[in-house]
């Protein structure tokens, strides 16, 4: 005991103790915060990544479906396909009259994509769907034999006998491959002079 009868303060830090310790907590902080910045950010990659995904697939099944409607008329003796790069244009059923088909383009424009349909017997006015936006490339290309060169993969398909019997479609960089569905509407009795469907009576 010291004079007085008082214990030595032994309770206390002294300033260098304490600025250690302070200096600690603010490293602490400082690890703590970039970890939950770097989680943060990884957490909204993924989320983008998965929206992207999601956005591409549904886009894909939206195509798969529209392609599936492409319809083997002929006239003479070549397929009514015209199919580039860039441009795919088809006869498929019109959905709204039995036995009639539409000449549909399926194109980008403008960073959208677009699919257009015309009466192909009629003149009524175009109707353009959208069904995607901010799209930035899209590219055809087709699998099948022409001029009678063994099969492959070719950029353009004009003026044969046959459809393809692959599209392959790269959109934004994200490929897939399909085939195109031939479905016989057996209904169809075809009045020659117009080129046109008429129910069986």
């Amino acid at each position: 005991m010291t004079r007085g009868g008082r214990l030595p303060c032994d309770a206390g830090v002294t300033l260098v103790e304490l600025l250690v310790a302070l200096s600690v907590m603010g490293l602490l902080s400082v690890l703590l915060l970039g970890s939950l910045e770097f989680g943060s950010g990884v957490w909204k990659r993924a989320d983008e990544d998965l929206l992207a995904t999601g956005r591409s697939l549904k886009l894909q099944s939206a195509l798969v479906r529209e392609l599936a409607q492409i319809y083997p008329f002929h006239r003479g003796d070549a397929v009514v396909f015209d199919g580039a790069a860039h441009v795919l244009s088809y006869l498929a059923p019109d959905p709204q009259v039995p036995g009639a088909l539409d000449r549909v383009t399926i194109s980008v424009a403008d960073g959208t994509l677009v699919r257009r349909s015309v009466p192909e017997l009629s003149r009524s006015s175009a109707q353009e769907t959208v069904l995607s936006r901010d799209v930035g490339r899209l590219d055809f290309s087709y699998f099948g034999a022409q001029d009678g060169k063994p099969a492959g993969w070719h950029s353009n398909w004009h003026g044969q006998p046959v459809l393809p019997s692959l599209i392959r479609i790269d959109l934004d960089g994200s490929g897939f491959v399909m085939a195109p569905r031939i479905r016989i509407d057996t209904g169809c009795v075809l009045d020659a002079l117009p080129a046109y469907c008429r129910e069986a009576s």
